[in-house]
């Protein structure tokens, strides 16, 4: 969920919220009475989607990221291993040398090689320690193969939810459009209720995307997210005393 739909979900739960709590009089029109399931049902499906989507993500990035680091990390042991049997002997093994930039392409691809170069060498490995390294790095790559998997069908689910995202959020801003226009015209001499409505519909800007931790964004933007927060915390407080009236 990008942060402009996330945005635009606090408002439908917002909403929401507001006309359950004040049924009377904005659920008083037939036409926002058949509107309100419309509402309910778009919000309910919106927080399972992101429930699901977050889901889809952190295994999309936990899975491969485990299977990556172990496999690049048998790889670099090699990779050093060799530059120390070539400084024994007349050989050279500068073929046993990491990718750069470190894409899962280029890791795969580079295992494979390692695969190949450490067969007449694994009498030098295990010397020094490496027993059945070949094994080991096989059976390594297995494991980065089916991450890849995983996290490609992880994708899949995501961008799935990610399209039930983008639905419920048309269906429920339609189903607000529609409130408007009831509010102005059963709210016409209510002027409390008309400012709870535009507390309610106001879509308010989050502070940094759905997924980012502090620890992403620069020392010098943390101060100015503190206040966006106490704005955001004002304007809610203002949002439930107009309900409480």
């Amino acid at each position: 969920m990008t942060r402009r739909q996330m945005d635009r979900f606090e408002m439908l739960k917002g909403v929401r919220d507001l006309l359950r709590a004040k049924p009377e009089p904005l659920l008083s029109a037939p036409a926002a009475r058949r509107q309100m399931p419309v509402l309910e049902a778009a919000v309910e499906r919106l927080e399972q989607a992101w429930q699901q989507q977050m889901l889809a993500e952190d295994q999309r990035r936990s899975t491969r990221g485990v299977a990556r680091r172990r496999l690049v990390g048998l790889m670099t042991e090699m990779a050093a291993l060799a530059r120390i049997v070539e400084r024994g002997t007349s050989a050279a093994f500068v073929q046993f040398k990491l990718p750069r930039p470190q894409t899962d392409h280029r890791i795969r691809t580079t295992a494979q090689l390692f695969l190949e170069l450490a067969e007449p060498m694994e009498q030098q490995f295990a010397d020094h320690g490496f027993h059945a390294v070949r094994k080991d790095l096989q059976a390594r790559i297995d494991d980065f193969d089916r991450a890849i998997q995983r996290g490609d069908a992880a994708a899949r689910n995501s961008a799935a939810a990610q399209a039930v995202i983008a639905e419920a959020l048309k269906q429920g801003t339609a189903a607000v459009s529609v409130f408007d226009v009831i509010v102005r015209a059963t709210c016409r001499h209510d002027a409390g209720m008309r400012a709870a409505w535009a507390c309610a519909r106001r879509v308010q800007r989050s502070t940094f995307d759905v997924g980012h931790s502090t620890f992403d964004v620069p020392p010098s933007t943390l101060r100015s997210e503190e206040h966006t927060s106490e704005l955001q915390s004002h304007h809610d407080l203002v949002c439930r005393l107009l309900l409480e009236k």
